[in-house]
């Protein structure tokens, strides 16, 4: 699994002549690929045909927050226990064995053309991202900076929209503070993603 932190510049300590430079406050993403089958993405897939309670919206189909099947509570355990094994580990608080829980979970269909728009997730730690059902043409995965360090950095020294190109089965771990959407589906199918959120309970 690749790990990056936005800004991508600022990701690791280093000498820079007789000063040390080294990140604060940084946002690391994780992103990698989940081993599945085609046969179980498509019976996720399936599922929002009539299985799933949807809803309808102007850039396709939502299921509810939440809603289970088996197949989605298999994909949630996997889900969990790949930020555990990665995020976790990188926090060093697998010792601590703090106790996660994963929320909000939702299938996303977006449809050909169609974009969505930016969101956040409050009061959550991480969000995840899953691609279902992609190709090359399909809706990139964008993370947004809306703080005032857009006016307070240079053009080209700091990046402001962060875009992952989608891959079939491709995950994302990113702090949820950070807003996120999809750019155009450009492709004649539809993008399925799957998404959920972490949180740490005390």
């Amino acid at each position: 699994m690749t790990i990056y932190c936005i800004p991508i510049n600022t990701c690791m300590k280093m000498q820079t002549g007789t000063l040390n430079s080294y990140p604060v406050f940084p946002n690391w993403v994780f992103e990698g690929e989940m081993v599945l089958t085609p046969e179980i993405a498509q019976l996720i897939i399936d599922g929002m045909d009539g299985q799933i309670p949807v809803e309808n919206t102007h850039f396709g189909k939502l299921s509810k927050r939440g809603a289970k099947t088996k197949d989605l509570l298999n994909l949630t355990r996997l889900m969990g226990r790949m930020f555990a094994d990665n995020v976790l580990s990188h926090y060093r608080l697998l010792d601590r064995l703090p106790q996660i829980e994963s929320v909000d979970s939702q299938v996303i269909t977006i449809n050909p053309t169609r974009i969505v728009p930016a969101s956040v997730q409050r009061h959550r730690w991480y969000q995840a991202v899953l691609f279902l059902q992609s190709d090359e043409k399909s809706s990139n995965l964008y993370l947004d900076s809306m703080d005032t360090k857009l006016w307070a950095s240079p053009p080209g020294v700091q990046e402001y929209t962060h875009v992952i190109t989608p891959n079939l089965f491709k995950v994302v771990f990113f702090p949820a503070h950070i807003p996120w959407g999809f750019t155009p589906n450009m492709s004649n199918k539809d993008t399925v993603v799957y998404s959920t959120s972490f949180i740490i309970k005390h």
